[in-house]
């Protein structure tokens, strides 16, 4: 044989090799590497959005498209975590100097993102473009105001929605802004709508005020929900109960299609104006070594195979070529985010009303220090006071903060004495919801979220009467319909009487901790929250169970912080 022809030979064998890794790839969906190595003798971190993360959930499997995917090397690891958090994370980590921290490959669900990080320092490379897309649409409840008044129409203009605010029919979900990616563009696309269609927003024009015109109205309109969209979501079990639903959501349309249960009660409504479109790009860490470099190419590649775009196809997102990234100006971002966490939102007048029996003594460090950190979430405008309720008759609350109600950025979280006893929790309730109702803020045109959250063992005594317990119950049910938020948070295992008659809605002997239902209402589980692990409560969180009682204690303020509509802890 000749030199040339065993040159031609191998010529000819290398490219059906790559031929039929072509192949494979395509076929297969998954991509080897030069040497035959799927992982190259390396490993990645991929932080991806929750929504192609989570939401779309194999039933079999419980992981998403996207996990399945990973699944097909042994050296790429998949963690979930919503586009703000991990935005947020990454600027931590970038500002001081952690590279360690940093994920190898980052996928939130629009590049808009990447654009607030450091333009010269921090911003990861998105040379590879997008691997999906999805869109952002109105789901509207049947037989409400709102689908009246729409009628049949396949879409709705931001002015339209602003206007429909302004009159009291839209009663919306939209995710917090500074979380998650759905909720950030529904105030970016009314900004950018009230510019003329996205032209002409000027990061000053934000800050002043000049494009509230349409996002303030809409913002205003926003219900609370707890913790993330998809968890809420998902805590609506067939049977469903509709009077529970949210009027109208504005979300992504993967993520809905990943609850069908809940198509048959809302009409999908197209965003009229500038583009919805959510671009999910495949982000690349800067300053990645080779073999990371291929490994994350390679990932890349699998996720846009054609196995792996229908599996993204069939899961709600959109595929084909893909949309070209979305470049957005980062310091307007920034300020419409600012501007919604400033002045926007709802404010909160918020009162932590704190047990100050002995049953709560092993728990007060960790509660202030999870709550030193919450108050920091929240923004100057925004009003906190802290309160204690001893036991004995007639003893109801005291004032734990000087002056009352003040700046959340600057009150601290008090020292709270153990004054000993059981504690009269209803009464105590009762009082400082009157305390929230009274601050209800001077602008007319945005309304303060008016909340309660109560830190007790949930033991009722020395609260008078039966029928003077009814009436204060009743009282603060009432409170509840009128828009006061009552959150507890319990410790220890004594029985939750009080609880039982504020929330539940099924009879039972609360005299004894095992003879609360079984079966807690929907209701119930958005309001109340256990530290510890029982039974017959409807916490700890799943994602939770089985931490210490500081993790925990950390994740049940964040979760309440966050469905009253606070900036994310």
């Amino acid at each position: 044989m000749t030199m040339d022809s065993y040159l031609g030979g191998r010529l000819i064998a290398g490219a059906f090799s790559v031929l039929v890794a072509g192949i494979l790839a395509s076929v297969l969906g998954v991509v080897v590497l030069p040497g035959g190595d799927k992982c190259h003798d390396t490993s990645i971190i991929v932080w991806s959005s929750t929504e192609p993360g989570l939401a779309r959930a194999d039933p079999d499997s419980g992981l998403g498209a996207l996990q399945r995917a990973a699944q097909q090397y042994s050296c790429i690891t998949v963690k979930a975590i919503s586009s703000g958090f991990a935005q947020q994370a990454i600027a931590d980590a970038l500002e001081r100097g952690s590279m360690a921290e940093l994920p190898d490959v980052w996928l939130p669900t629009h590049s808009f993102w990447n654009s607030l990080l450091d333009e010269h320092t921090g911003r990861f490379d998105d040379s590879l473009g997008s691997f999906t897309s999805s869109r952002m649409r109105l789901y509207v409840k049947f037989n409400t105001p709102l689908a009246t008044e729409l009628g049949g129409r396949g879409s709705v203009t931001w002015r339209d929605l602003a206007g429909q605010a302004s009159a009291g029919r839209l009663d919306l979900v939209k995710e917090n802004a500074l979380n998650s990616t759905s909720g950030a563009m529904a105030t970016i696309l009314a900004f950018e709508a009230a510019a003329g269609g996205g032209t002409g927003v000027s990061a000053d024009d934000v800050r002043t005020g000049q494009l509230d015109a349409l996002a303030a109205p809409i913002e205003r309109s926003v219900a609370s929900y707890p913790g993330e969209i998809v968890d809420y979501l998902s805590s609506f079990k067939p049977p469903i109960d509709t009077t529970a639903l949210p009027g109208a959501m504005i979300i992504e349309e993967a993520v809905y299609e990943g609850f069908p249960e809940l198509t048959q009660h809302y009409r999908p409504v197209n965003l009229a104006g500038p583009d919805p479109t959510l671009d999910h790009p495949y982000l690349l860490r800067p300053q990645l070594d080779k073999h990371k470099m291929d490994l994350a190419k390679a990932f890349h590649k699998t996720l846009t195979s054609d196995k792996w775009q229908k599996e993204f196809d069939q899961a709600g997102f959109e595929t084909g070529t893909g949309p070209g990234l979305t470049r957005r100006d980062g310091a307007v971002v920034e300020a419409i985010l600012e501007r919604w966490r400033e002045t926007l939102r709802k404010r909160i007048s918020l009162a932590i009303t704190l047990d100050q029996s002995g049953s709560t003594e092993p728990y007060k460090r960790q509660v202030a220090e999870a709550m030193t950190s919450a108050l920091r979430s929240l923004s100057a405008t925004d009003r906190v006071a802290f309160f204690g309720f001893p036991g004995a008759q007639g003893a109801v609350y005291e004032p734990l903060s000087a002056g009352g109600f003040g700046d959340p950025t600057k009150i601290s979280v008090p020292d709270v004495p153990n004054r000993g006893g059981s504690s009269p929790v209803i009464e105590a309730v009762r009082e400082t919801a009157d305390l929230v109702r009274d601050e209800q803020g001077e602008d007319a045109n945005n309304p303060r979220k008016q909340a309660v959250i109560v830190i007790t063992d949930g033991e009722q005594a020395g609260a008078g009467s039966a029928r003077e317990q009814q009436r204060d119950t009743e009282r603060i049910r009432r409170y509840r319909e009128n828009g006061v938020q009552v959150f507890f948070v319990l410790v220890g295992s004594k029985p939750l009487c009080s609880v039982d008659r504020i929330y539940s809605t099924i009879s039972s002997d609360c005299r004894n901790p095992g003879n609360r239902p079984a079966k807690l209402d929907q209701d119930e589980r958005r309001w109340v929250y256990c530290i510890s692990d029982r039974p017959d409560c409807p916490t700890p969180l799943p994602s939770q169970q089985g931490k210490s009682s500081d993790e925990h204690i950390r994740a049940i303020v964040k979760q309440i912080f966050d469905q009253l509509g606070g900036a994310p802890i």
